[in-house]
């Protein structure tokens, strides 16, 4: 059946036609809800100046130094849930956020291995923001069991910060049981590459 021909047929079913409108208001009321529940860092990051209706419009003013530590105290605040602490801890995912590492790393460290979305925001970001400085630390946290799945977000900083022994690690991570599939799949790229590197040539 034709798509249009389908989609003409649902609209003129009440049930699936009320079924989408329950789904769509659902999804408009937890949108405002999410709004609210990020309205303190909101309003701060509103009056330091920039035009956002949450953290997520901040893409928008790239880059936002300034934003930097209203986000970070903001993140350290037990009283955000757990979903808003992920929106603030994946706003802090740009580069310029490299000098709060440690304060990132840090969260990290404390966030309870059950809050997994946060635990995942907090790896995106200590991946976007690590700086070669920190690349024992980084190397550390990478093979720290302890913090589990979430880890495996940190391998792709492993390479964008093109460390001298970055494939060595990333071969060592076939080891790990967290990050044996991401791994893995980054040596089956590379291969890949260079096959066609060598194709070409």
């Amino acid at each position: 059946m034709p798509a249009g021909e389908l989609m003409a047929q649902l609209e003129g079913d009440p049930d699936w036609v009320a079924t989408r409108a329950a789904r769509e208001q659902e999804f408009d009321r937890l949108g405002e809800e999410r709004k609210r529940a990020l309205e303190p860092v909101t309003v701060e990051l509103r009056a330091a100046g920039f035009d956002v209706v949450s953290p997520w419009d901040l893409h928008r003013h790239q880059p936002y130094e300034r934003a930097i530590p209203i986000l970070v105290r903001h993140l350290e605040d037990p009283s955000y849930d757990e979903e808003s602490r992920a929106a603030i801890a994946l706003a802090l995912a740009v580069p310029e956020a490299g000098s709060s590492w440690r304060e990132l790393v840090d969260l990290y460290h404390r966030t309870d291995r059950q809050q997994q979305q946060l635990a995942q925001a907090l790896a995106t970001a200590i991946a976007v923001t690590a700086r070669r400085t920190v690349a024992d630390e980084l190397i550390t946290l990478l093979f720290d069991a302890e913090m589990g799945s979430s880890r495996v977000l940190l391998l792709r900083a492993v390479t964008r910060l093109r460390l001298p022994n970055a494939w060595p690690l990333i071969t060592e991570a076939l080891s790990d049981p967290d990050l044996r599939e991401e791994a893995a799949r980054m040596l089956h790229q590379r291969d890949l590459r260079t096959r066609r590197g060598r194709g070409r040539g």
